[in-house]
């Protein structure tokens, strides 16, 4: 009896090394161990895209007058602008707006002689949305611009810094999405599975605005006219938006649950021969 009753306390100390109890009179019960995290860590690039419309599509437009007087000169700019203007208001309606419209009176120039005579400039700087709508009144001011013998500059097109900023959160967002995705392949090439992955930290790459790199597409615009009874066309290539970032995450492997239920009753180590 000695050397079984010595072969049950080995095993109870091997076995108490390895677990903990939980003692409540008789009724203890046996928690499985919870072993130390198996724990990696990885840096990955990923890089997210989005695109952004341009909300307002820009032109000019310049009419010019000389004369051998300042006041002449001026007086026939404004013989011509006036109408044009109004009608340029009109065509655009709700839709667009004059956004500036400034006159500059300088001397006239010719083989670096003054020659006496005066030129008065207007310039018109025309917006309009970049929905079908807007760039079809857009496209009616230039046609009106250009029937009345006035200046029409290259078309370009803008977007808003909210729009920008916008598009920023969508492509960091898809960025991190993927590095996560990455970090989880990681995590289960390297055996971590099934694992849980954390992000630690994020390093923009390429940042430029925001914190994160944007990068505009060429935006090409197509004109054509003269006359009234001509079409202009325009085209508006949307803005590419990116986000370049590193992230560095751990992955660790799930912990043990506690064993369900009791083993029995577990006389204490410390428990001496004959007591109760």
């Amino acid at each position: 009896m000695k050397t079984t009753k010595t072969s049950l306390l080995v095993a109870v100390v091997l076995l108490s090394s390895a677990t903990a109890f939980a003692a409540n009179g008789e009724n203890a019960r046996m928690v499985m161990p919870r072993p130390a995290y198996r724990q990696a860590r990885f840096t990955v690039e990923a890089h997210g895209n989005t695109k952004v419309t341009p909300r307002w599509g820009h032109t000019s437009v310049s009419l010019q007058k000389t004369a051998n007087t300042r006041a002449e000169a001026l007086r026939l700019l404004n013989q011509q602008a006036n109408p044009l203007e109004r009608r340029l208001k009109s065509t655009l309606g709700k839709h667009g707006s004059i956004e500036t419209s400034r006159v500059n009176v300088q001397k006239e120039y010719a083989n670096g002689a003054y020659t006496g005579r005066f030129t008065a400039t207007k310039s018109i700087e025309l917006k309009a949305r970049t929905s079908k709508t807007g760039l079809d009144k857009l496209g009616k001011a230039i046609e009106a611009a250009a029937s009345a013998d006035a200046n029409v500059g290259g078309q370009y097109f803008r977007t808003d810094p909210s729009q920008v900023t916008r598009a920023q959160g969508t492509a960091k967002s898809r960025a991190l999405k993927s590095a996560e995705t990455q970090a989880k392949r990681l995590a289960k090439t390297a055996g971590l599975n099934p694992a849980t992955v954390q992000l630690v930290e994020v390093t923009p790459i390429g940042a430029q605005t925001g914190g994160f790199a944007t990068r505009s597409l060429a935006l090409e615009s197509v004109s054509r006219g003269g006359s009234a009874d001509q079409q202009t066309n325009l085209t508006v290539n949307k803005q590419d938006v990116s986000a370049g970032l590193q992230a560095v995450f751990t992955a660790s492997t799930g912990r043990l649950q506690p064993f369900p239920g009791p083993i029995g009753p577990i006389r204490p180590l410390h428990q001496a021969d004959g007591q109760q």
